[in-house]
């Protein structure tokens, strides 16, 4: 007997090894997702962070960016609300001064350095509960077993927070559900909805949120794989990948906008640019994915959200002329346009976890040609 427990010992040793490796690599993972919030490109999104500091709101939607964006802007406001730098001044004692006098150094949160910040950042805090929709969908169950955690004052932190990755995966009675429970007044709870648009949940749940936009990614900006410390091909240059972009995007017009004016047939078809060797990586893919999605927002008439502007200079911007792209979107049916946001989800999604690019970008324009055409 003492023998094969020795054997059953060795037999679980790999597998609580492979356990603490995994759960090293998410932390992180999170980690990295939330101090990419601290880059230039997220300066506004900071400055409204802030805000919401003085008067929180008991739910925020927050859209736009990409997908590990948007959780690692939940992540970061996570931290910012219950930062721990004041505390920690706050608990030194005059008499261990030797001249004592109040402290006129301004604070700077998140500090990304107490403990409740590091817990934050890493998606470890015990007032922390992430409902994730990347890779299912949320069911009923979940919120339900969410509404019973709610009724008792957070543990450790100031704010419980609550964040729905993905929201838009919600089943219709899991969003019903998370809606009464809205409902109902939480003071020490925040309810963060991570979307790609705010149009993809029900309206009483956007209507009972505020909302936050996150910057869209110009085609020649940073990648997401940046933020997860990935090497980045050199060989693509910005001008490269921006010449390609403006060829897939009258390509992928050819093949949406039939009976417009904006097709042009002397200009090569989808197929013949991603079926050139080495035409497709990873990087331009994403690439393309956040350009139309900004090119979109424009086609709804919600401006260029890539623009990183202060309060005061967004009143006073003024819309440029809509693209090509924007154009044509513009005048489609509010249904395919819908398509079209679901289908920049997916394709980004299968970027991010390693699929094949060439595959991937071939399968979001067919399944948008078809479905332009009710053939899908």
């Amino acid at each position: 007997m003492a023998t094969n427990k020795k054997n059953t010992h060795k037999t679980n040793k790999p597998d609580v090894e492979e356990n603490i490796d995994a759960a090293l690599v998410q932390r992180e993972y999170f980690r990295n997702l939330s101090l990419n919030i601290l880059s230039e490109r997220f300066f506004r999104v900071r400055e409204l962070f802030l805000r919401l500091t003085v008067n929180t709101p008991q739910a925020l939607l927050i859209e736009g960016g990409t997908s590990l964006e948007r959780l690692g802007a939940a992540l970061f406001l996570g931290a910012l609300l219950n930062c721990e730098a004041d505390k920690q001044v706050d608990s030194v004692s005059p008499l261990l001064l030797v001249n004592p006098e109040p402290s006129t150094e301004k604070i700077e949160k998140p500090c990304c350095k107490c403990n409740a910040c590091k817990l934050f950042m890493c998606g470890e805090h015990r007032d922390l509960i992430l409902l994730d929709g990347r890779f299912e969908s949320i069911k009923i169950e979940a919120v339900r077993d969410l509404r019973n955690s709610l009724g008792t004052r957070p543990n450790n932190a100031s704010k419980r927070i609550v964040i729905f990755s993905e929201a838009h995966n919600l089943v219709d009675m899991a969003g019903q559900a998370l809606l009464k429970t809205l409902e109902e007044p939480k003071t020490h709870t925040l309810f963060i909805l991570c979307t790609s648009q705010r149009e993809r949940l029900l309206p009483t749940l956007v209507s009972r949120s505020w909302v936050i936009t996150l910057p869209w990614q110009h085609p020649h900006g940073e990648s997401e794989s940046v933020l997860l410390s990935e090497n980045i091909d050199e060989s693509l240059s910005s001008e490269i990948e921006l010449k390609k972009i403006k060829e897939l995007e009258q390509a992928f017009i050819n093949m949406i906008g039939e009976d417009t004016n904006y097709v042009n047939l002397n200009t090569p078809s989808w197929l013949q640019l991603s079926s050139q060797k080495g035409y497709f990586d990873k990087y331009l893919g994403l690439a393309f994915v956040s350009h139309c999605r900004r090119e979109l927002c424009l086609a709804l008439g919600l401006g260029d959200l890539s623009l990183n502007q202060n309060i005061e200079q967004e009143a006073k911007h003024k819309p440029k002329k809509l693209s090509l792209l924007a154009a044509l979107l513009s005048v489609l049916d509010k249904q395919f346009l819908l398509d079209v946001s679901v289908c920049l989800d997916e394709a980004e999604s299968d970027l991010t976890y390693g699929l094949n690019p060439s595959l991937v970008m071939d399968c979001f324009a067919t399944k948008l040609f078809l479905t332009k055409r009710n053939l899908y």
